[in-house]
């Protein structure tokens, strides 16, 4: 007989709505970056990407057309920006840590970006999920008024 501990199955229960605390078992990106950078690596940058997250960090610049990263407070002192690059196809970040990846020509990760990720993520999500419960609704209205 197989037991299924209670905490594990959350994980594969498809939330309402994504959350940073529960972005990590739902993104492919966390999983393909275990894969490829180790387990400790990942969870140290994931952790400060949660940070930005729930500090609502991640913010739009509609003047400069790009994200930025802002500083958060008692841990540093930039605001990191996040610019489109058409040739890579991907968003680059100015922090040292990516800008070093980069240079190296390793493939270039920070927590800012992974959590630009995470964000856009969570948005998709959750309007996903706003239209299936909108669509639902209308459809039992529907029904109830035939």
């Amino acid at each position: 007989m197989i037991e299924i501990n209670a905490q594990n199955l959350e994980k594969f229960e498809k939330p309402e709505q994504l959350t940073p605390d529960n972005i990590v078992h739902w993104s492919h990106t966390y999983k393909e970056l275990v894969d490829r950078y180790g387990k400790r690596m990942v969870n140290t940058m994931h952790h400060k990407a949660v940070i930005f997250l729930r500090e609502d960090l991640i913010k739009y610049s509609k003047d400069e057309k790009c994200y930025y990263c802002k500083m958060l407070k008692g841990y540093n002192t930039t605001d990191y920006k996040m610019k489109y690059n058409k040739e890579l196809k991907r968003h680059e970040c100015e922090c040292q840590g990516f800008q070093t990846k980069f240079r190296k020509g390793e493939e270039p990760i920070c927590s800012h970006t992974l959590a630009l990720k995470y964000h856009w993520k969570m948005q998709h999500w959750n309007e996903k999920q706003k239209n299936e419960f909108l669509n639902d609704i209308t459809e039992q209205e529907e029904k109830w008024n035939k």
